[in-house]
């Protein structure tokens, strides 16, 4: 997932900031995910 936001942001994939952005957009899905399958 970093190195897809690295090239739609053009920074290299192990810049700090891209791979922030990589965990927080890795935890949205995650939450969505459990949210999801408990039915709500």
């Amino acid at each position: 997932m970093a190195v897809v936001i690295a090239y739609c942001l053009d920074l290299s994939p192990k810049d700090f900031e891209v791979r922030l952005c990589a965990a927080t957009v890795a935890a949205a899905m995650r939450i969505v995910d459990e949210t999801v399958s408990r039915g709500r």
